[in-house]
This record gives C-alpha cells, sequence and structure tokens, in this order.
C-alpha cells in the first residue's frame, strides 16, 4: 500500500554511504503502475532522496515532481516545503533563489506554514545571489518571519549577517551591527560563525574596513570565553589589510603570532590575508616580510596557490623606487615551473610591476606579459589594459604614445570598455610624447569619452589643460577657453594648475583682460593665487597689445609681497 512505498522510498533517501535515489525513484514509478496515489510523505522522502544525492542533488527532477504534484492536487505541508528548499539549496545553477521564492508562495498557497527552518533556508539561498544585490530580498525574509511570530534563531541571523557580507559595492556593515545588537536584545547566543560573518562585513566595508571595530568584536569573544577556529583569525588579518588609510600589518602579524600561539594551523587562506596586508601599506610595501612569509608556506607545507603569488607580485610592484621587478619576473618563472597557472589577476599584477620598474617601465615585456596571456586563452580585462597604458606611459626616453593609442583601439575590439582610468592615462601618455602637443588627438578622445558617457573629474579636465598649455606659440586659446568652460559647467572644479595653464595662454592682444578675470574666479573659488600664477598674469599684462599694463602688474608684485611668494632678491619669477 502508500505507506509501504512510503517507507521503502523513505529508507533510500537515509541508506549507508549516500541517498539511493534512482531507487526511491524506481520504487515511484512502480508506486503509480500499481495505481496508488503518492501522496505528501511520499513527495517529502522522495524530495529528500533528490537532495542526498552522490554528485548534487537532482534538482530538475524535483522540478518535475513540483509540476506532478499540481497536477494531482497533492497538498503540502512544512515539512514537505523545506524537503524542496534543501533539494534546490543544493542545486548548482544561477537564480535558484528565484525559483526558491516561487516555489514557497506556491507551496503556502497549497497548505504549507512557513517554519523557522524554512525561513532559514530562503534567507540563505538569497544571500548567494550573484553580485550580493538580493540583500534587501533577505532583509525582507527576515521582517516577514517576525511578524508572522516566528522567532529567529542564531541560523537565521547568520544567514542573513552573511547576505549583508555580500551586498554589492560594499557590505552593509552598520545593518549586521544592528541585526548582532538585535540578538542580544532577542536573547539569540551568538556562535563563532556569528562572529567571523560580523568581521567579514567589517572588512568588506566601502572604502576600506572597519578595522577598530572588527577589534572590540574579536574582543568581545575573548570576554565570552568562545572557540577560535583559524577562519576567526583570517577574518581579522583580512581586515587589518584592507584598513582605511593603509593596512594595519603589525596588529595582523601579531594576530598571525597569536593563531599559531593558540595551536591552530595557518592555511593558504591565512597566508594569503597576511601577504596582501604587506602590499597595502601606507607609503609602500613590506615586500621583505611578504617574501618571508612566502617561504615560511613552503617550509610549512602550506599549498602556494595563484592567489599567494599575485598577492606576492603585487607586494613587489610597491618595493620603493621599482627596484624589485626582476625578482617580480623570476617569481613569476617559479610559478610557472610549479604547476601554478597564472590567471588575469597574476598578469596584471606583473604589468603594473613593469610599469613601476626603476629607470623606466619595461614597456616591451609588458606587451609580451599580453601577448602570452592572450596564448593562455585568458581575456585582458579593463585592469590590464589601463596598467598597459600606464606602463607605455611612463617608457624611458620618453611616453610610447601611439603604442598606447594602439592598445586602447585593441581594447574597443575586444569589447573591453573603456573607463574614466583608461582615458586619463591615455591623456597623461600624449601630454608626456616627445614633439609637439598631440592636444587634437586627445580631443578626439575627450569626445569619446563624453560619447561612451564615462566620468570625466578634474584629474581628466586637468591633463587636457595641461596640453594646451605646451602647444606652439599659445595658438588656439579659444579652444581652450571653451574646453575650460565645458570643465565648469560639469560641475568639475578647475586646480589651480588648471588656471595657471588658461592665464599663461592669454598672452597678447586684450586677452590679458580674460586672464585678469580668471585669476579673480580662481580666488572666489577658495584657490590661493601661487608663484607661478601670478607670473603668468603679469606675463599676460606685460605683452599686451598697445603696451604693456605696467600699472596692475606693479599691484600683483605688491600682493605677492605681502603673501611672501617673491625671493628674497625681491625679484619676481617669469614663466
Amino acid at each position: 500500500d502508500v505507506c509501504t512505498f512510503n517507507c521503502l522510498i523513505s529508507a533510500m533517501e537515509k541508506a549507508a554511504g549516500g541517498s539511493r535515489w534512482a531507487r526511491a525513484w524506481k520504487l515511484y514509478e512502480e508506486m503509480k503502475e500499481r495505481g496508488y496515489e503518492p501522496d505528501t510523505i511520499t513527495y517529502t522522502a522522495l524530495f529528500g532522496a533528490l537532495e542526498k544525492a552522490e554528485g548534487g542533488s537532482r534538482w530538475q527532477r524535483a522540478v518535475g515532481l513540483v509540476n506532478e504534484m499540481r497536477e494531482r492536487g497533492v497538498k503540502a505541508d512544512t515539512p514537505l516545503l523545506n524537503s524542496l528548499l534543501r533539494v534546490l539549496q543544493k542545486a548548482m545553477f544561477y537564480d535558484k533563489w528565484k525559483r526558491a521564492l516561487d516555489f514557497f508562495e506556491e507551496m503556502q498557497e497549497r497548505g504549507a506554514k512557513p517554519s523557522v527552518t524554512t525561513y532559514n533556508l530562503l534567507i540563505s539561498m538569497v544571500a548567494g545571489a550573484e553580485g550580493g544585490y538580493a540583500w534587501e530580498t533577505a532583509r525582507g525574509l527576515f521582517d516577514e518571519m517576525k511578524q508572522r511570530g516566528l522567532k529567529p534563531n542564531t541560523a537565521t541571523f547568520n544567514a542573513l549577517i552573511g547576505a549583508l557580507g555580500k551586498a554589492g559595492g560594499g557590505s552593509k556593515w552598520e545593518t549586521a551591527l544592528e541585526l548582532f545588537d538585535q540578538m542580544e536584545e532577542m536573547a539569540v547566543e551568538p556562535d563563532t560563525a556569528t562572529y567571523c560573518l560580523v568581521m567579514k562585513t567589517l572588512r568588506k566595508a566601502e572604502g576600506g574596513s572597519e578595522w577598530e571595530r572588527a577589534l572590540g568584536h574579536f574582543d568581545g569573544m575573548k570576554d565570552r570565553r568562545m572557540s577560535f577556529s583559524t577562519s576567526v583569525y583570517d577574518e581579522m588579518i583580512g581586515a587589518m589589510g584592507s584598513a582605511k588609510g593603509g593596512s594595519k600589518w603589525e596588529i595582523a602579524m601579531g594576530l598571525f603570532d597569536e593563531l599559531k600561539e593558540n595551536g591552530l594551523e595557518p592555511t593558504t587562506r591565512t597566508y594569503n590575508a597576511l601577504i596582501s596586508a604587506m602590499e597595502k601599506i601606507e607609503g609602500g610595501s613590506r615586500w621583505d616580510i611578504a617574501l618571508e612569509l612566502f617561504e615560511e608556506m613552503r617550509e610549512r607545507g602550506v599549498e602556494r596557490n595563484v592567489a599567494s603569488y599575485s598577492s606576492l607580485i603585487s607586494t613587489l610592484e610597491k618595493a620603493p623606487g621599482g627596484r624589485e621587478w626582476r625578482r617580480a619576473l623570476r617569481l613569476f618563472d617559479d610559478m610557472k615551473r610549479e604547476g601554478v597557472e597564472p590567471d588575469t589577476i597574476t598578469y596584471n599584477a606583473l604589468i603594473s610591476v613593469m610599469e613601476k620598474a626603476e629607470g623606466g617601465s619595461q614597456w616591451e615585456i609588458a606587451l609580451l606579459l599580453l601577448e602570452e596571456m592572450k596564448e593562455k586563452g585568458l581575456a585582458p580585462d579593463t585592469t590590464t589594459y589601463n596598467s598597459l597604458i600606464s606602463v607605455m606611459e611612463k617608457a624611458e626616453g620618453g611616453s610610447q604614445w601611439e603604442v598606447a593609442l594602439g592598445l586602447f583601439e585593441e581594447m574597443k575590439e575586444r569589447g573591453v570598455e573603456p573607463d574614466t582610468i583608461t582615458f586619463n592615462s591615455l591623456f597623461s601618455t600624449m601630454e608626456k610624447a616627445k614633439g609637439d602637443s598631440h592636444w587634437r588627438t586627445a580631443l578626439g578622445l575627450f569626445d569619446q569619452m563624453k560619447g561612451k558617457g564615462v566620468e570625466r573629474g578634474t584629474l581628466t579636465y586637468n591633463a587636457l589643460g595641461r596640453m594646451f598649455g605646451v602647444m606652439e606659440n599659445g595658438g588656439e586659446w579659444e579652444a581652450t577657453l571653451a574646453f575650460f568652460d565645458q570643465m565648469k559647467e560639469q560641475d568639475v572644479d578647475p586646480s589651480r594648475g588648471t588656471y595657471s595653464v588658461q592665464m599663461k595662454k592669454g598672452e597678447g592682444g586684450s586677452k590679458w583682460r580674460i586672464a585678469m578675470r580668471l585669476f579673480h574666479e580662481m580666488k572666489e573659488r577658495g584657490l590661493e593665487p601661487d608663484r607661478i600664477t601670478f607670473s603668468a598674469l603679469i606675463l599676460a599684462m606685460e605683452k599686451a597689445g598697445g603696451g604693456s599694463e605696467w600699472e596692475r602688474p606693479l599691484e600683483l608684485i605688491e600682493e605677492m609681497r605681502s603673501k611672501g611668494l617673491l625671493p628674497r632678491d625681491g625679484k619676481h619669477e617669469l614663466e
């Protein structure tokens, strides 16, 4: 009868060594052939067998079963709903959380009443949404749960805090801390996983980790005499490494020593977080300590993966004066000999090392790295091309601006979207090119930038302004002024250097009047003129059409003297 088949299917779900889902399915088919109607218990047991299938859940069959339930008019209950959600939780496909929410609504209509476990499963799946963009949905489920009179437990809070840690654009750490406080108010006891997840949200805060708050929660764990895992230390070391204003590497090293003193074994993730902390130090890296840690990994038998090598190469990039570029290349060769395949991040890091190489960028090597990437089937991304263009800017003997433009064209052909950094780097490359100014080419790029809707900021306008400043014979001043006006229309604040460039171009005829207007406008914006600004304006007046405006320059010299901008000999410099 139905009861016998249900018991047999349930036994297949709980079989030693793993679910015998295929056998359970045959029993289900036999049951129908014999004329027995599957009921709620039948489907619950089948979902359980499909969830535990070797090699991953058979979620497609579960979806088929839901369709059959619908056709047969089978009622749903809480165990069935939770069993179905577990099948989806273990499935490997995009947007499974959306399918889970659809089934959640349907099963309620069929009589299922959600439980705490139901919401925990749903929030956990929503937390895994790609890009972390569904965290608000997770929060909505949490609020709905409480409105139903269901009390969240530790697993609920952990699932929701986990979702907040994955939020796109930086974790929602403030909300995570509010939830942590709610746990205490609701007498829900946090566990080690809770603290670990809170520390993760603090580590991933937008703009840099909230490292001091992370330390406070770390001390809170000690006060509660909770057990520590390596994962907790990994999150803490990561938080110290990504601190706002620069890595707190000394604290990170202290945590690393404490981890070992507590008898815990550092993992690859631990070392990678620590090496990364050595890279992000304000003003440069501690590449020497990073190398020692990397060697310690080998001595302790800890796997050195692609992230280990990539992080270490990045620390060498930030060595003073770019003097460790040869060591970075040797490390890259060692990596390949060890059988560790470099990825796009590795190549990007190494190209950045070539950009900052001592004595001028190693642009030929950087191009070889690009070709090697493509041969390996790795797709260069925006970061790759931005780094390469910067490499061309810093080439010894003058920028390789034509190569940079070729890379820009290749970038577009490959469908890689340029960003603000791309264009700014191109402008800098052309600014530093030998010979005449390439301002016309730069303006063409600027038009492309506008056409693509790429953000233009002060750096963009200032770079172009400097190019206008070196145009032969001070020509095309009207074009530079129009460009300058456009900058202000975009609510981009010109810098003192930008104003100085415009005034310097105002030589001859009545242009000195415009230069004087710019001078006053600059001061109204709160920018204090420096010696270069004054000199540019005085020079414009001395070359005024019909004779110099000699009285005004004398007034400016007096203003310079009052500001302490004149040399001790009382003379001023004209540029």
